[in-house]
């Protein structure tokens, strides 16, 4: 039994376990394992994040289920500065407003299914619980005019939302540095707008609609010198080549599930003189070592090339090396090479492994097999970072 066990032996199990399962832990040792809820609670009132899923935790189907909420909510308020607030209603925000969140700061708001009235009533309710949030992303339809009383926000995300009821003027939100926005946003918003923010670093902003394509030539035309980082999601991005050239100040760029025309990626990669870092994560982009190197050399700037979870088969490598020697045996400084999740499904990883050292081994070239993490943007998403 756990219970038996000394604190700092409960302390490692109960550091092991995921975060539903040290819930489920804390429900069931409250009535009989005093010492043991105590250390569970102790760790959950560490924790700065929680994501509480009030269908399966506080749902009808749970004992006294108002109760269970009230006591949780009241163990892990005064610590909290993240809230993810899944499949939560009504009655579930009245809950809330009982107890004070001293250091919360950023909040995810998941509705259960309500109409547009009661969507304006738990808005009007997070604004009042919480009105020093710098951080929030709603699910769902929002109304424009409730965000906006929000004037902290420092980081906005409507990729997961439609415009309810009053449009949203983003003028109010002179702290903004990040904000992501879905297609439904940009009836009511223009960019010059969003570029005029004074602390805007970043933005992200959806290109599954043809009348949005034409908006990342916007801001490259207003704002293409001051693009330091640029992210496609499953994106055509060669309609945008020329525009794409005058990015002489990017200095990363990521292209996540992406398929392109070696040619214009040549093109394009040649027109960046500051590119240091080149993302290319979750597509088959080169089916040949070859294009790989001739992308290499025609980048003499780039310092990491992260080319994660995709495959290099045995058909991928040349039998010379020659491509590989032209375009590393100049270069200034040593090439960082990300392989990470690169070999076919059916294979040994540590084979796959020992024959990308086998063949790439030059003395201007560092291997790696680590996981270089990248951003995690939305699908057919654009996202630009400013100077």
């Amino acid at each position: 039994m756990i219970d038996n066990v000394n604190d700092d032996c409960q302390f490692i199990i109960i550091n092991y376990l995921n975060y539903s399962s040290q819930f489920w832990l804390w429900v069931a040792s409250k009535d009989f394992a005093p010492r043991l809820h105590r250390n569970v609670s102790y760790i959950l009132q560490r924790k700065t994040s929680h994501a509480l899923d009030y269908y399966h935790w506080f749902g009808e189907y749970v004992h006294n289920p108002t109760e269970l909420e009230d006591d949780f909510l009241r163990t892990i308020s005064s610590t909290v500065e993240h809230l993810d607030l899944k499949s939560v209603n009504l009655k579930n925000l009245e809950c809330l407003m009982k107890h004070s969140f001293p250091c919360i700061r950023s909040l995810h708001y998941r509705p259960d299914k309500v109409d547009g009235t009661e969507h304006d009533e738990a808005l009007e309710l997070l604004v009042k619980l919480f009105p020093g949030l710098t951080s929030f992303k709603p699910f769902g339809p929002v109304d424009g005019g409730v965000i906006e009383k929000l004037k902290n926000l420092r980081k906005l995300d409507l990729s997961r939302s439609s415009l309810f009821n009053t449009r949203l003027s983003l003028r109010t939100f002179q702290e903004l540095e990040h904000l992501v926005i879905s297609l439904y946003f940009f009836k009511g918003i223009s960019i010059e707008t969003i570029l005029n923010l004074p602390k805007l670093r970043s933005f992200s902003f959806s290109t599954e609609s043809t009348q949005n394509k034409s908006i990342l030539s916007e801001i490259i035309e207003q704002r293409g010198l001051d693009i330091r980082e640029l992210s496609f999601r499953f994106i055509d991005w060669s309609q945008s080549l020329d525009k794409l050239k005058q990015l002489k100040n990017l200095r990363q760029l990521m292209l996540m599930e992406d398929s392109f025309k070696k040619a214009h990626f040549q093109a394009w990669i040649s027109n960046l003189p500051e590119l240091e870092q080149l993302n290319m994560v979750g597509g088959q982009f080169w089916y040949y070592e070859r294009d790989l190197w001739k992308a290499v050399a025609s980048c003499s700037s780039l310092k990491i090339l992260n080319f994660s979870d995709t495959l290099i088969d045995d058909e991928f490598y040349d039998s010379s090396r020659h491509h590989m020697e032209e375009a590393l045996n100049n270069r200034s400084q040593p090439l960082l090479l990300h392989c990470y999740n690169t070999g076919e499904y059916d294979r040994d990883t540590a084979e796959c492994q020992q024959l990308i050292n086998q063949n790439f081994k030059h003395l201007n070239l560092i291997v790696s097999f680590k996981e270089l993490k990248v951003d995690d943007i939305p699908f057919q998403y654009t996202k630009i970072v400013f100077a």
